[in-house]
């Protein structure tokens, strides 16, 4: 676990779905992008993340959960 100034493990972990959904911008998105450059930890972590985010997405289609109003 990599500890630094800027954003650290904590951080990421509780940053990362910005990230992985392209809401993380400027300032905060540079410091997830160094973090994630330094970390092997926090690398592997989005790969992950973003396959189960993926493979949610798709059960809702086929499923309607997740949805409201249905």
């Amino acid at each position: 676990m990599a500890v630094e100034h800027g954003m650290n493990c904590f951080d990421w972990q509780n940053k990362c779905s910005d990230y992985l959904d392209g809401t993380m911008i400027g300032a905060p998105k540079k410091e997830a992008d160094q973090h994630i450059e330094r970390c092997a930890e926090c690398t592997a972590f989005p790969e992950g993340a973003s396959r189960m985010l993926s493979l949610w997405k798709r059960t809702q289609q086929y499923t309607g959960v997740g949805h409201h109003g249905t």
